[in-house]
């Protein structure tokens, strides 16, 4: 059978193991990807301090404008989180469409001012 010392040395390296896996991930979390929605109903008053109210719930992705001309919404997130932020649009009674293959660079040059885009940073 295992005596003490030889279970101490065991639980040591799984100890071990399992803090070196904990750092790995905090260094290398996952990468971030550009997500683009239109959200037909959303506007700058109402609709839009909601979602932003509601985005702070997810601490992987963050708000990187909205295009109220075009009702475009920039987010940057990690692929698991985009599932939930689908979820929570149909929660709140929203409709949405993923935009793909787009980067936000390239649709934020599809708003008519970038003005728009600098005032949604201002609400809350």
């Amino acid at each position: 059978m295992y005596t003490k010392s030889s279970l101490f040395v065991l639980l040591f390296i799984i100890l071990s193991c399992a803090q070196s896996n904990a750092q790995i991930a905090a260094v290398n979390p996952t990468p971030k990807k550009d997500l683009i929605l239109e959200v037909p109903q959303a506007d700058l008053t109402k609709v839009l301090p909601l979602i932003k109210q509601h985005l702070k719930d997810f601490t992987e992705v963050s708000f990187e404008g909205f295009c109220d001309s075009r009702k475009l919404l920039f987010l940057k997130s990690d692929s698991q989180a985009q599932q939930q932020l689908i979820y929570m649009f149909r929660e709140m009674g929203l409709i949405c469409f993923v935009k793909k293959e787009i980067s936000i660079e390239k649709a934020k040059l599809a708003c008519d001012t970038q003005e728009e885009i600098q005032t949604s940073f201002t609400i809350e």
